[in-house]
């Protein structure tokens, strides 16, 4: 009888693999073998579909970024008999301020203000307006400053005294308090006296610290 008609198979299995197939149960196996039996029913219905799981839980929120603040300027002014100020930005506890003094020629200076313990660091690139060697001799190209609540000058730019009188410095660096640090990216010029005898025009930006 061929074993797909039988509803039940049989079989002797021998411990060395040696297996001996029944449509009905033997009386006995042989000596050393062991009956076994299985279901030989085609493939039953699909079960259902089990229910969905419940949702995960949201993840926590990461933390604040870092505040921060950006200003841009751009001021111009002469020189008087007397130096003139102007205020150019205050933020991270740094105020910083143009004065445009003169002697002879202009003389624009950047000033700063800040909590005790802070330091400036300002590098500045100077060429005159024709982009050559400045003909008067200028201050150090790096800056290296203590700020405290008394003004300090961060930056200083003299003007030529014979054409072309006007020198220009590209300035880069940062000024740090103990809470926070103040980076200024700038273009200061100094020039023959008028209206832009003295001009610094950038920008700055604060990252607490």
């Amino acid at each position: 009888m061929p074993a797909a008609q039988a509803s039940t198979l049989y079989g002797c299995l021998g411990k060395g693999g040696s297996f001996h197939l029944y449509t009905k149960k033997p009386k006995k196996c042989k000596k050393g073998e062991k009956l076994i039996s299985w279901n030989s029913s085609g493939v039953g219905a699909k079960g259902k579909n089990g229910t969905n799981g419940t949702n995960g839980t949201n993840g926590t929120n990461g933390a604040a970024g870092q505040p921060q603040t950006a200003v841009s300027f751009n001021v111009s002014s002469n020189f008087g008999g007397s130096p003139i100020t102007t205020p150019l930005f205050s933020i991270g506890g740094v105020s910083v301020k143009l004065t445009c003094a003169s002697f002879v020629v202009a003389i624009p200076e950047i000033e700063a203000t800040a909590p005790a313990g802070g330091f400036s660091e300002i590098g500045a690139v100077i060429t005159n307006s024709a982009g050559k060697t400045p003909e008067v001799e200028q201050n150090p190209s790096i800056f290296d400053v203590s700020l405290s609540s008394s003004s300090a000058i961060v930056m200083k730019l003299t003007a030529n005294t014979k054409a072309p009188l006007a020198n220009i410095a590209h300035i880069d660096g940062s000024l740090t308090t103990p809470t926070a640090v103040v980076f200024i990216d700038a273009f200061v010029e100094a020039n023959e006296s008028g209206p832009s005898a003295c001009t610094v025009k950038g920008s700055a930006f604060t990252i607490p610290v």
